[in-house]
């Protein structure tokens, strides 16, 4: 599985932070440099579906996190790797979460992506879990759940 860590260049507290986090649970990851809203005057200017009804308009950074986020969804697409994981540089690992990270053979055969990550809001789920090990299982998701950091999504397509 291909790890990856969107951080600015303008972090590099953060660049810390986040490689001892991965330290500690004995996972290595790839550092993606992150799309900088104050090198990016022209981000204002980008079209935005906005459909929902009492949506405001991205902010700058926003828009700069989505175009980063982006360019680890191609960096996985052009890839060998089988699965990819996107995680930006505050996330918070559970003491065992290594044992996934290291490891794809839990991930369901009919899943595009798995959302890895909580953040610490109700979240509506299926009644059906599965146990992947390590005292962690899935489920599928029956609504919306926001925050992006630590999705996973298959690579290449598989060969059968």
């Amino acid at each position: 599985m291909k790890r990856l860590v969107i951080n600015l260049d303008r972090s590099p507290d953060r660049l810390a932070r986040v490689t001892a986090e991965f330290a500690r649970i004995g996972v290595p990851f790839e550092r993606v440099q992150a799309i900088d809203a104050r090198d990016r005057p022209d981000l204002d200017q980008l079209p935005q579906n906005v459909g929902y009804r009492n949506r405001l308009p991205l902010t700058d950074g926003e828009i700069a996190c989505l175009l980063s986020h982006r360019a680890c969804w191609a960096a996985i697409a052009q890839g060998d790797a089988r699965y990819g994981a996107i995680f930006e540089d505050d996330i918070v690992f559970a003491a065992k979460a290594g044992a996934l990270l290291r490891d794809s053979n839990w991930i369901p055969a009919d899943a595009e992506v798995v959302k890895l990550e909580s953040y610490f809001c109700k979240t509506v789920i299926r009644r059906k879990r599965i146990d992947i090990g390590h005292g962690f299982s899935t489920s599928k998701l029956d609504a919306g759940h926001i925050g992006t950091p630590a999705t996973s999504s298959p690579g290449k397509p598989r060969s059968t």
